[in-house]
C-alpha cells in the first residue's frame, strides 16, 4: 500500500489507547524472521498487528542529509504493536514486546522515527544517525527552550 494511503488511514482524531510498540529497520528481512513474525502472530494473549514498510525505489536516492530523516536505504522498516486495557493487560503487552524485540533485534543504524515507541536519547540519536547533531542545532535556533520536546524529541545543541 502507498505510504500517503496508509497515513489517510489515521484518524485525525486518536482516542488515548493503551499499547506497547516494537520498532526498527531491518536491511534484510530473511527467513528466520518471517518465522519470528509468524510464530509472534499465532494466537497472542491480547491483540496485535504489525505494520512492514518497504524502504526502497525513490526514497533510496535521496541523499541521507537532504532531510532529517536519515534512512535511505532499502529494507523493512516494521512496527509491531500490543494492545492492553487496564488495569493488568500492560505487563503482558509489554511481555509481548519484548519477547519479540529478543527474539529478532533490530539493526542498529537506524529506526522508522514515525513509530517509534516511548525512547531514551540515545535512540533518538539513533534514529536520526549523523543528521542528529544538524538537527540539534536548528533545534536551537528555533525552539531554545525545547517546547516542542514530545514523541522522539531532540534536545537543541
Amino acid at each position: 500500500m502507498p505510504y500517503l494511503k496508509l497515513e489517510q488511514m489515521t484518524p485525525a482524531e486518536i482516542p488515548p489507547s493503551y499499547e506497547e510498540h516494537y520498532s526498527g529497520f531491518f536491511a534484510e528481512f530473511d527467513g528466520r524472521r518471517i518465522e519470528t513474525l509468524a510464530q509472534a502472530f499465532t494466537n497472542p494473549q491480547l491483540p496485535v498487528n504489525c505494520f512492514l514498510i518497504h524502504l526502497h525505489g525513490a526514497v533510496t536516492r535521496v541523499p541521507a542529509t537532504a532531510t532529517p530523516f536519515p534512512l535511505r536505504r532499502e529494507g523493512i522498516a516494521i512496527d509491531a504493536a500490543a494492545y492492553w486495557k487496564p488495569p493488568h493487560g500492560e505487563a503482558v503487552a509489554v511481555q509481548w514486546v519484548e519477547s519479540l524485540k529478543s527474539k529478532m533485534p533490530a539493526d542498529q543504524d537506524g529506526d522508522y522515527v514515525n513509530v517509534m515507541d516511548r525512547v531514551d536519547e540515545n535512540e533518538v540519536r539513533r534514529a536520526y544517525g549523523g543528521n542528529y547533531a544538524r538537527l540539534q542545532h536548528l533545534k536551537a535556533k528555533y525552539d531554545p527552550e525545547n517546547l516542542l520536546s514530545l514523541n522522539q524529541n531532540i534536545r537543541p545543541a
